[in-house]
């Protein structure tokens, strides 16, 4: 599991890649209805491994609550 920030300005903050490369884009609160946060594509294809080296990785316990609970649902 892969979690990276892009920073504040961006809706989909957040990208995580799961162990079987599935990614994810998703916001602070992405169950809101205006929210974000869904499947992206994989690895490879809808987010490149250049992409993700030029982001700051963080750790679950460091996203916001709902992000959180988000990445969960997902692994």
């Amino acid at each position: 599991m892969l979690i990276v920030d892009s920073g504040p300005s961006y809706a989909d903050r957040y990208t995580l890649v799961n162990d079987d490369g599935a990614c994810f884009g998703f916001g602070s609160n992405p169950f809101h209805p205006q929210g974000f946060g869904q499947y992206v594509g994989d690895l490879g294809q809808a987010v490149s491994v250049e992409y993700l080296e030029t982001q700051e990785e963080i750790e679950l316990k460091d996203l916001p609550e709902q992000a959180q609970r988000f990445v969960q649902e997902r692994l």
